[in-house]
């Protein structure tokens, strides 16, 4: 725990070493519990659907190393009006990279077939997924 800024053998690392042990015992517990029936699993609350207005649509895919990326596509006739990211897990440094580049080039493009972001080719690839699985329910 060097650092961590605590001293070894100091109190303050006892007591910090003793805190995440006895937090990590207490997790392992209660997944014991869950893994052999003696407790029921959390169930995550369902997530609300966002408001849409005739021209707004939904569109959500699956990073390979981010997981899932959400996004609300807005139409002007049949044009990219705009994108917004409902909802990501990247990696900070990499979405970064990606976020707002990929979108301002799909919406100055028309077109989710634009150039990858260098060094945030992942992330580039699912926001245009989900932009086209959006895309696909345009009328």
């Amino acid at each position: 725990m060097e650092k961590s800024g605590f001293e070894f053998g100091s109190a303050e690392r006892g007591t910090r070493c003793a805190s995440l042990s006895a937090d990590v015992g207490g997790k392992l517990i209660e997944l014991l519990n869950i893994h052999f029936g003696y407790a029921e699993a959390p169930v995550a609350a369902e997530e609300a659907a966002p408001e849409l207005a005739a021209n707004e649509y939904i569109g959500v895919a699956n990073s390979e190393i981010g997981g899932e990326v959400k996004v609300k596509v807005t139409m002007d006739g049949d044009k990219i009006a705009n994108i917004e990211v409902l909802s990501q897990n990247d990696t900070p440094d990499f979405w970064a990279k990606a976020y707002p580049a990929i979108p301002d080039a799909i919406i100055a493009a028309q077109s989710t077939e634009v150039d990858v972001v260098a060094g945030a080719t992942k992330s580039s690839e699912a926001i245009m997924a989900a932009v086209k699985n959006a895309l696909e329910q345009v009328k």
